[in-house]
């Protein structure tokens, strides 16, 4: 039996996960603990997702904010796929 390790890391899971909800309604903020989550069922640590969120909101490709004694997070989207995005409505 082969198994195939999946190429795609935790770090653009998480990035990928957010984007699609993102896309899916703007409006909506992710709790820390389902994306914890996501990176378990991958096989990661959830603290691994911690740093991996760090990095990305580093990055400039999500936003974070505070809820409670939590964080949520969302996509962040740049200038040019903004105009994806508003385009895509617009057309709808």
């Amino acid at each position: 039996m082969i198994i195939l390790k999946n190429t795609m890391g935790i770090k653009n899971r998480l990035h990928n996960y957010l984007r699609t909800v993102f896309l899916l309604d703007s409006d909506i903020w992710v709790h820390k603990g389902k994306l914890e989550q996501l990176a378990k069922d991958a096989g990661y640590l959830g603290d691994c997702a911690t740093r991996r969120l760090r990095e990305l909101y580093e990055e400039n490709k999500i936003d974070k904010r505070e809820s409670g004694r939590s964080m949520e997070y969302r996509y962040c989207p740049q200038i040019d796929e903004l105009a994806k995005v508003v385009e895509k409505i617009c057309t709808k």
